[in-house]
């Protein structure tokens, strides 16, 4: 079984910023048996003035993101965000060290989505320094659509070398 953790803006988001992908996301990958993990769920903080909680939910998210199998980080230019940014310096941080911190033994498959610029020159300087080698830079209308079908291709090769052998013994 695979998990999706949905890296993307949450607080400073309108309600469409903040769901629609994620609702289009969870949706294209339980069609494929993939689990998601959506930290806006655990977000309604801002309702109850509770900023006390804020130190445990990013515990528990950094913890999910870390354990995932994948991270989509949803960054489109024009919504403010500044978790998902710390969660992308996380990401690299964690994918440059032995941290020991988590369950996992491997690095998650992170996928940096810039969905409304067509132009690496268009990606601010800043997000590009934060984008390690290891993670894949998608850019354009079409982008969270891609990394979501290389999530699924991935996901179907691992699924079809986890197979077991199986020897029948006719007798």
């Amino acid at each position: 079984m695979s998990l999706v953790y949905l890296a993307g803006a949450i607080d400073y988001a309108k309600e469409d910023e903040r769901n629609g992908w994620r609702g289009i996301t969870k949706s294209l990958l339980e069609q494929k048996q993939i689990s998601s993990f959506d930290p806006s769920l655990a977000f309604d903080f801002h309702n109850t003035g509770d900023l006390s909680l804020v130190g445990a939910l990013r515990t528990i998210n950094n913890t999910a993101m870390m354990n995932s199998n994948y991270v989509i980080v949803y960054l489109p230019k024009s919504v403010s965000s500044v978790g998902t940014v710390s969660e992308l310096l996380e990401l690299a941080k964690f994918n440059n060290s032995s941290n020991k911190y988590y369950a996992s033994n491997s690095v998650p498959k992170v996928y940096v989505v810039v969905p409304d610029v067509s132009d690496i020159r268009q990606v601010s300087a800043y997000l590009l320094t934060a984008i390690d080698t290891t993670m894949k830079l998608r850019i354009g209308s079409g982008a969270l659509k891609l990394a979501i079908k290389e999530i699924i291709d991935d996901h179907q090769v691992y699924l079809e070398k986890s197979k077991p052998e199986i020897d029948y013994v006719w007798q």
